[in-house]
């Protein structure tokens, strides 16, 4: 509308010059003589005033006695009738175009203003609120406290205020928290300013590779000819550390830090919410099935490493009654030798087969420990080191291997062997180490190219520290002696007990 108000005005404009050149008025013709004539008709009369202070912006008219060019061509009736010189009609110009410029700017204001109102709106029917409690607060179907409960909600977690109840015990906020729809007291949440700042400090920002990409290189700095650090794999999550021109920084490990195009990359947002009651009764029946597998492959570990003593007893036994004491001084010294056969094969081969070496968990180990140890061990001899590789399929390299097995009980360990030996606690020594922790090689005395392991204790004979790794291209998992190189970084506690 405001295009079509200003050429209706620069028509006016031109339809004005064109009559005024055909009334025979010589524009340069004007000389010291007309100027007080000019000046005479350069003021608009308090009439014109009037019409052009009071006249609203509209469309173009089409009535032919509305229309300024018209009028200024027609003759008309009254010869002392005043009419408009060209900078009169610039004048009203440009005050028309001033009062379109100030409608537009009104017009902007009030949307920014209905926008900010529309916020507010939606602010105040949906408010963050975050709980606050030594341990956790029952969600009930209504606002009370014989009302059925309907789930938990934790400290520090998170929930959106749709409503509010107000009864004899007091204020009560309606909430929607994860799948839980409720009620709880209103003293148990922050709002507002502090819920929001709470807000920032509790969420934990993740950078995830896109599902679509194969594998992603992390590099040192942010641009394509930074090195290589490593690569990470689709769908992993790692800890944010902000942007950077088109690079997203992404935290590996404490000390260890680097940078991934970031198309190839989004953000996740993790917080708590409440878990309703289904979704409790859930957890604690996995829970339970866990524990009784855990416990069945105790006892069939048990079980066949008892029927191995027997049998191996029994061989002995009938070896030593055959050969009777002549030959019991020659039985002695075979199974000597054949002990020291197998431990020189530890020290120079490792043990490759699982009829080579079965791990019983030693008095007190911990359920988790154990069923780590029983796990990785599972795969000597069967799965095949691949550079790179995560699977406990189709193979893995050894901090793939480790990532892994650790994930199968909910302990989710950084993606390369360098990071993983910074995750955990500082365990002294082997002495003072448990099955279960990891073993980490710096990779001083190869290039730099580290490794890591799952320490699994000592050998009954020698006192030898053993792990099982997954050792290199061409190999397959296997048990070694743990302090079979001299570049060892450490040994971490990851499991955190």
């Amino acid at each position: 509308m405001i295009r079509k108000r200003i050429t209706a005005a620069f028509l006016t404009l031109i339809l004005a010059v064109s009559a005024f050149a055909s009334s025979g008025a010589a524009l340069s013709g004007i000389g010291v003589e007309d100027t007080t004539k000019a000046e005479e008709t350069d003021e608009l009369s308090p009439s014109e005033t009037e019409t052009a202070k009071t006249d609203e912006p509209s469309e173009p008219s089409q009535e032919p006695s509305e229309s300024p060019a018209e009028t200024e061509t027609q003759p008309s009736a009254d010869p002392t009738a005043p009419s408009l010189s060209v900078d009169e009609i610039l004048d009203l110009v440009s005050r028309e175009n001033s009062r379109e410029s100030e409608e537009e700017a009104l017009l902007k204001a009030s949307l920014l203003l209905a926008r900010r109102l529309a916020r507010l709106a939606e602010m105040n029917n949906n408010v963050l609120a975050v709980c606050r409690t030594s341990g956790y607060v029952n969600v009930r179907a209504e606002a009370s406290r014989r009302s059925a409960q309907v789930g938990k909600i934790h400290n520090n977690a998170v929930a959106t205020v749709i409503g509010k109840s107000y009864g004899t015990d007091g204020t009560w906020y309606h909430i929607q928290s994860g799948t839980v729809d409720g009620y709880v007291k209103s003293e148990y949440f922050v709002t507002g300013a502090e819920a929001m700042a709470l807000y920032d400090r509790i969420v934990s920002r993740f950078v995830v590779v896109n599902d679509d990409v194969q594998s992603l290189r992390l590099r040192t700095s942010p641009s394509l000819s930074a090195d290589i650090m490593t690569v990470l794999d689709a769908g992993q999550r790692y800890p944010y550390g902000g942007e950077e021109g088109g690079w997203t920084k992404v935290n590996i490990a404490d000390e260890l830090m680097g940078y991934v195009s970031s198309q190839y990359v989004h953000i996740e947002l993790d917080v708590n919410h409440a878990i309703s009651l289904a979704e409790e009764q859930a957890l604690l029946e996995e829970a339970e099935r866990i524990q009784k597998e855990y416990e069945q492959r105790l006892i069939d570990a048990s079980i066949a490493a008892v029927k191995r003593s027997i049998a191996e007893s029994e061989r002995i036994a009938s070896l030593i009654a055959a050969s009777q004491s002549a030959e019991a001084s020659w039985l002695e010294s075979s199974i000597a030798a054949a002990k020291q056969n197998k431990y020189d094969k530890l020290t120079i081969y490792g043990w490759t087969t699982q009829d080579e070496y079965t791990w019983v968990a030693p008095p007190g180990l911990s359920q988790i420990r154990t069923a780590i140890c029983l796990k990785a061990t599972s795969y000597i001899g069967i799965l095949q080191y691949v550079w790179g590789g995560t699977s406990l399929e189709n193979g893995a390299d050894c901090s793939g291997f480790l990532k892994q097995i650790y994930r199968l009980y909910g302990i989710d360990l950084p993606r390369n062997s360098h990071a993983q030996g910074r995750t955990g606690t500082w365990v002294n020594s082997f002495e003072e180490a448990r099955p279960g922790d990891i073993i980490y090689y710096t990779g001083s005395i190869n290039g730099g190219i580290g490794h890591v392991g799952i320490f699994l204790g000592f050998t009954e004979e020698h006192h030898i520290p053993l792990m099982v790794h997954c050792p290199q291209a061409g190999e397959f998992v296997k048990v070694s002696r743990a302090d079979y190189r001299p570049d060892l970084g450490g040994i971490r506690n990851v499991i955190g007990d």
